[in-house]
């Protein structure tokens, strides 16, 4: 494997209704990315999903008589099965109703609490440590890996707070270690 590495990813897609051209234009064009940089033996990764919230998906429903989580399972196979006919290869697909989601902004709600005194009006300050690390449940690290690669490309401090934590192990961790700038993948 190269020490390259290349992480692409596709919108999430409302699940109000069927899949259509613009859907399958992006992600096909995602997975063209993806079998290059794989082909190139780059560290590749390749995320769709659907994002499973919102008015629209609640819009959907009712006019479906349905729940907004029927409306959701009954549509997001449509995507997953075209996904399959159109041979994406995609290394992930990620529900936004799904545990490991809700508990990756979990732990993004906590770590703004613990941000809130750090932020300046002009966003947050680019000094002090960056903390980093994979929630339970979560899959994969290489968004720690590109947090890693742009800050201590910006000269900040990272601090690897491992793999696989609790949301709440993380946070506390990430408070008592000071840091500035939260991300967990």
């Amino acid at each position: 494997m190269s020490e390259s590495s290349y992480y692409v990813t596709t919108p999430i897609y409302y699940v109000n209704d069927k899949p259509h051209i613009g859907h399958a234009y992006t992600t096909v064009l995602a997975d063209i990315l993806a079998r290059y940089h794989r082909a190139a033996g780059d560290d590749t990764y390749f995320l769709t999903g659907t994002d499973e919230h919102g008015q629209k998906v609640q819009k959907a429903a009712t006019e479906n008589n349905m729940t907004p989580q029927e409306q959701c399972d009954a549509t997001v196979i449509r995507f997953q099965e075209l996904w399959q006919k159109l041979g994406i290869t995609n290394d992930d697909f990620i529900r936004t109703t799904q545990d490991r989601h809700k508990n990756i902004v979990r732990a993004m709600n906590m770590g703004m609490q613990i941000l809130k005194p750090h932020l300046a009006e002009e966003g947050v300050t680019a000094k002090g440590r960056v903390c980093i690390g994979t929630v339970q449940g979560d899959l994969h690290d290489i968004g720690k890996n590109l947090v890693r690669m742009m800050m201590e490309g910006k000269g900040l401090e990272v601090v690897d707070l491992g793999t696989d934590v609790s949301a709440e192990t993380f946070v506390q961790t990430a408070k008592e270690q000071d840091c500035r700038v939260i991300c967990c993948s």
